[in-house]
């Protein structure tokens, strides 16, 4: 996956669609802390997940 950035407001509910391979399932471990990021940085609230604890989630 390349160059992916989403924006979600409070309340807001979000579909990912796309073919097989596209990335739809990384997206989802990578918001999830499930898998690690090679570059770049998965936010929340403005603050990297990679610093915050998944039990705040």
């Amino acid at each position: 996956m390349k160059n992916a950035s989403l924006h979600v407001k409070s309340g807001e509910i979000v579909g990912l669609a796309g073919l097989v391979g596209a990335g739809k399932t990384e997206l989802c471990k990578a918001l999830f802390g499930a898998a690690p990021t090679t570059s770049g940085t998965v936010k929340l609230n403005g603050k990297s997940l990679k610093l915050t604890s998944l039990m705040l989630l």
